[in-house]
């Protein structure tokens, strides 16, 4: 991608067990979509591991976008040899996209969007839906 920052990025832990272990999260919750209190602070970052782990088994190299004024974020983007960039927002469950999304597709116009959740497989408004467990499907 031609327009990187190396001074702007996130981290990522390699194994979502290691990471689980670290914070001291039962796995119960989270399986079984329990949400607990204690334990669903941590889903978003628990996903976003998941999915970056994911991304990059199917050999992606996954980005990250930030805009401060007004404050938007994606939680990754990849490129498409076809497609171009895609840009992709995790959801912890059912949630369905955000503003930030929004943003960014009426700033940059991608050909699609997708949208990693909880939700079936679907495309709606030019987002792609694509539950957790598929995330490998993504090519």
């Amino acid at each position: 991608m031609a327009s990187v920052v190396p001074t702007h990025f996130k981290l990522y832990m390699g194994d979502i067990g290691l990471m689980s272990a670290a914070m001291d999260l039962r796995s119960e919750p989270v399986l079984l979509g329990l949400g607990q209190e204690s334990d669903s602070r941590f889903l978003g970052a628990l996903t976003e591991n998941y999915v970056v782990q994911a991304l990059v088994a199917s050999g992606h190299q996954p980005y990250y976008w930030y805009r401060n004024d007004p404050e938007a974020e994606i939680d990754f983007l990849i490129q498409s040899e076809k497609e171009g960039v895609v840009p992709i927002e995790v959801k912890t469950g059912r949630a369905k996209s955000g503003a930030s999304l929004r943003a960014y597709m009426e700033a940059y116009r991608p050909e699609y969007a997708i949208r990693i959740s909880e939700r079936n497989f679907g495309l709606s408004e030019g987002i792609r839906a694509v539950p957790h467990y598929a995330v490998f499907c993504i090519k």
